[in-house]
């Protein structure tokens, strides 16, 4: 007898039972995990049709709005998930976030800040005031959050790649490295901290490095556009132009829109020419 999926028993449940909330409810989780945002928020919308202080409905939705880049609709979800229930710490936390991708970064600072002096071993809370921090240029205090985060939790790969970033913004480059090497160590996958320490290595001229990192990350995401851009420049910068070339191009047909990847393409194909050039003119002499 084949397994039944998540997504098919919550499908049946609202088929049998269309007038309760949580099949609902459920099955617009389901959604959200395949990444079908719309049909999760239809899901939601029937859910608060059938009862309207669903709060946990309302910080779902949100969750999917956010997803979708509809950040002033998911504030607008967690502000009525917390009028209903003030005890749902996922909606400070969720609604800190949705703040943080609008640049309000004072607003995230004072949701996580509150939600931490109810819960102050909360992780995910100071990794979240660390980025928001981190985006104010108040790196220390940064620092200071994801201390706290590992010092909670000494295995989050989360909080050791974004002290990575953070030390790396200061120029502080072999803290940087160390702590994406321990984000790795936590999570070989986290595509993140390969591309952040290849950045990082390449800082430091470490060009081998810098495209070992790279690789990995290609090996994890094959269509990330800035890994080629940057595994060009570590070619470039070791006078292999053809392959920076080829990367550069790579990128660009992931992202034609890369001004970056298109301007580093430019400066690769005048270098080899100038080399080429040089050569030849070698040549006849």
């Amino acid at each position: 007898m084949r397994r039944r999926t998540e997504f098919s028993l919550w499908d049946d449940a609202v088929r049998k039972s269309p007038n309760e909330t949580k099949p609902y409810v459920n099955r617009g989780v389901a959604y959200q995990k395949k990444g079908q945002y719309d049909k999760a928020i239809a899901d939601y919308n029937r859910a608060l049709r059938i009862r309207p202080n669903d709060a946990l409905a309302y910080i779902n939705r949100g969750v999917a709005y956010e997803k979708k880049g509809q950040y002033d609709r998911a504030i607008s979800d967690y502000n009525h998930s917390l009028a209903i229930d003030s005890t749902r710490l996922e909606a400070y936390n969720n609604r800190g976030v949705a703040y943080e991708r609008k640049g309000q970064y004072d607003k995230a600072i004072a949701d996580y800040s509150h939600l931490l002096r109810i819960k102050p071993d909360y992780v995910e809370a100071y990794n979240n005031r660390g980025v928001a921090y981190q985006k104010k240029g108040q790196y220390d205090k940064a620092i200071a959050d994801y201390n706290r985060a590992l010092n909670i939790d000494p295995t989050s790969a989360e909080a050791y790649n974004n002290r990575g970033i953070t030390y790396q913004k200061k120029g502080r480059y072999e803290e940087a490295i160390s702590d994406y090497t321990q984000a790795l160590t936590s999570n070989p996958t986290c595509a993140h901290a390969h591309y952040n320490r290849g950045v990082a290595y390449q800082k430091k001229g470490q060009y081998d490095r810098a495209i070992s990192d790279c690789n990995q990350v290609l090996r994890l995401n094959a269509r990330c556009a800035e890994a080629y851009n940057n595994r060009g420049v570590a070619y470039q910068k070791k006078g292999q132009y053809d392959k920076a070339v080829s990367d550069y191009n790579r990128a660009l047909g992931i992202n034609p829109k890369c001004t970056v990847a298109y301007n580093n393409l430019r400066i690769a194909q005048k270098l080899k020419e100038e080399r080429e050039k040089a050569v030849s003119d070698g040549a006849r002499h």
